[in-house]
């Protein structure tokens, strides 16, 4: 059964049996899903906001940032795991951050060392 058919039989199912079949694998994909934001967005930017902070190439406050939405972030990757979705510290907040580092490094890789 391919994964439409699945989503196609579990919203038009009447039977708890096939609701919670269709459910279950929604269920592990979002618990896996948190693991990934605490680890690859959180974890990851808080190692980055380290050595930002840690070396004198970026301003100190740039790897500060990225500490506090590193942190941010695997706490709301471990909220998330129990209790759902939110979008809000790992779109917007994250979204920001990356895009400072990024204009950053591209006004530094034109400048001479």
């Amino acid at each position: 059964m391919q994964n439409v058919e699945v989503a196609d039989a579990w919203v038009s199912s009447q039977e708890p049996a096939l609701f919670q079949a269709g459910f279950a694998p929604e269920q592990v994909n979002f618990g896996l899903l948190s693991m990934f934001i605490f680890v690859l967005f959180g974890l990851t930017f808080i190692i980055y906001g380290l050595e930002v902070t840690l070396t004198d190439v970026y301003p100190k406050w740039l790897g500060c940032a990225g500490l506090v939405v590193g942190i941010a972030v695997a706490l709301i990757g471990l909220v998330q795991a129990y209790n759902g979705p939110s979008d809000l510290v790992t779109t917007i907040l994250f979204t920001v951050w990356v895009m400072v580092v990024g204009a950053l490094m591209w006004r530094r890789a034109g400048a001479t060392p």
